[in-house]
């Protein structure tokens, strides 16, 4: 009984400790400029708070977040995200449309994110597990 009540907590636990995304690929590179992300200036903008141009010291471990627009405090979040090959933690640099039916959020990361992520940009899209995650887990972030 109680391997039974441990099976279901640990269970309930998994189910809200994260949320279904859906993953696309975009063609970030490394010099791509901040001053073309959402999560440019203002208050929480990654120029204002990191002192960074580009996206070089975060890079491939970047992604669009529906969740976040100009300005947002998700700007500069990491997040974990699951696919069927692999987890990986990335930064919120911007902003992408709204996640289709049946999911939380969407995500545009880099192609390089995608290809650890799926094993290839093939499909160009597909369900991921996603929840944030410690700032110290992504590359570059500076929290």
């Amino acid at each position: 009984m109680k391997f039974v009540l441990l099976l279901t907590f640990l269970s309930l636990f998994i189910a809200l400790s994260s949320s279904k995304g859906y993953a696309s690929y975009h063609l970030y590179t490394p010099n791509f400029p901040l001053t073309s992300c959402a999560c440019s200036d203002g208050e929480y903008g990654l120029i204002t708070r990191w002192n960074y141009e580009d996206i070089s010291k975060l890079y491939p471990y970047v992604t669009a977040f529906s969740g976040a627009k100009w300005n947002s405090p998700n700007c500069g979040k990491c997040l974990q995200i699951t696919g069927p090959q692999a987890t990986v933690y990335l930064t919120v640099i911007d902003v992408c449309g709204d996640a289709p039916a049946g999911h939380d959020a969407h995500f545009d990361v880099s192609q390089e994110a995608f290809i650890e992520l799926f094993g290839s940009i093939a499909a160009g899209f597909g369900d991921v597990e996603w929840s944030y995650a410690s700032n110290n887990l992504c590359r570059g972030n500076l929290g």
